[in-house]
C-alpha cells in the first residue's frame, strides 16, 4: 500500500539519520531518568524517539518497552554522564543514553581563574569547556593552539602536555624533557631564561616525555601509570593502578594507558584521561566514575 511504502521509506530515513549522528545505548531495563524531561511524545519505535532526541540535543531518552504499541518518548537534556543523575525504577520503561564519538586526546589541563577546561585534540584543535560538570556536552568553543599560543614553535603534539599556575597567570607547556613559560599568550624568557629542562625546575627524576602534567601544592607527573610527585625535587613515586590505596592517587583503572590528566574546581578530584575516555577520581574516598568527553555537535 503507498502509505504503508511511504511510513517504511521514513522508518528507514530515521534509523540512518540516527547512525549518522550517533548511537545510543540501552542502558538499564525498568529504569528512567526523572528530572530532565525537555519533550514528550507519543512514537512508534525506539528509532523515531531517538530521532526526537537528535533533533532536540538532548543526551539520552525514556521510552516505554517493547510490550506497548504506542510508546511514551521522554528526551533529556542530561544523561548519567552528568554528575549527581541517578536512574529511578520505572516498571515498563526503558532508558537509552547518547554514546559521543571517540576521537584522541593529547593534552587536558584546568584554567584556574575561569574553570575552564581545555582539551587538546588532533591537528591542533583545542576544546573548550565551561567546567568539569560540562564534559559530557558539546564544547561551549573551538580554536586552535596557534591562536591560543601563536608563539609556541613545536608541531609535534604527541608530546605537549600543559599545566596552569592561576596564582601568577602562567601556563606551563611541556615538550619531551623541556618547559616553555607563557604568561597569558606570549612566552617569558626572563627570568631564569626559559626554556630549560624540565628537571631544572621541577628536580631531577621526573620522567621525560610525561604522559600527563598537573598542578596542586604540588607537581604530578605521569608516565606509564607511574606518578611522580615534585616539589622542587622528587619526593615520592608509584604506580596508579595500585587496587589497594595507600597513596593519594591509587586504585586508578588505567585499560590502555593515560593520554593526559588534570585537576579540577573540586578540591580532591581530577580526571585521567585515555583519550576522550576520563576517570573522574576523588583522592579523599579513592573512588571514581567513568565517563567520556563529548565532541562538537
Amino acid at each position: 500500500m503507498k502509505v504503508g511504502g511511504i511510513y517504511v521509506l521514513l522508518h528507514v530515513h530515521v534509523v540512518y539519520t540516527i547512525q549518522q549522528a550517533g548511537f545510543f545505548k540501552l542502558i538499564q531495563n525498568d529504569h528512567k531518568l526523572p528530572g530532565y524531561i525537555i519533550q514528550q511524545k507519543m512514537v512508534d519505535s525506539k528509532a523515531e524517539c531517538a530521532q526526537l532526541c537528535i533533533t532536540r540535543n538532548c543526551f539520552s531518552f525514556n521510552i516505554d518497552n517493547d510490550n506497548m504499541n504506542e510508546k511514551l518518548c521522554e528526551v533529556n537534556s542530561e544523561s548519567l554522564q552528568f554528575q549527581g543523575t541517578s536512574l529511578t525504577p520505572q516498571t515498563g520503561s526503558d532508558h537509552y543514553q547518547k554514546v559521543p564519538d571517540i576521537f584522541n586526546v593529547h593534552a587536558v589541563w584546568y584554567h584556574g581563574n575561569t574553570g575552564n577546561i581545555y582539551a587538546l585534540t588532533d591537528d591542533r584543535i583545542v576544546y573548550i569547556y565551561a567546567d568539569e560538570n560540562s564534559l559530557h556536552k558539546p564544547p561551549m568553543q573551538v580554536t586552535d593552539l596557534d591562536n591560543m599560543l601563536p608563539s609556541l614553535t613545536t608541531n609535534e603534539i604527541h608530546d605537549i602536555q600543559f599545566m596552569y599556575a592561576p596564582t601568577i597567570n602562567f601556563t606551563r607547556v611541556f615538550e619531551g624533557a623541556n618547559i616553555w613559560l607563557y604568561e597569558k599568550d606570549l612566552p617569558k624568557t626572563s627570568p631564569n631564561y626559559f626554556p630549560k629542562a624540565a628537571s631544572f625546575v621541577y628536580g631531577v627524576g621526573i620522567p621525560a616525555a610525561p604522559d600527563a602534567v598537573f598542578m596542586t601544592a604540588s607537581a604530578y607527573f605521569v608516565k606509564d601509570n607511574i606518578i611522580f610527585i615534585s616539589n622542587g625535587s622528587v619526593i615520592d613515586s608509584y604506580d596508579i593502578t595500585d587496587p589497594n590505596p595507600t597513596k593519594e592517587f591509587q586504585n586508578v583503572p588505567v585499560i590502555n594507558g593515560i593520554t593526559s590528566a588534570t585537576e579540577t574546581g573540586t578540591t580532591g578530584v581530577f580526571l585521567f584521561f585515555e583519550n576522550s575516555a576520563f576517570i573522574r577520581y576523588d583522592t579523599a574516598t579513592k573512588l571514581y566514575t567513568k565517563s567520556r568527553l563529548h565532541g562538537p555537535q
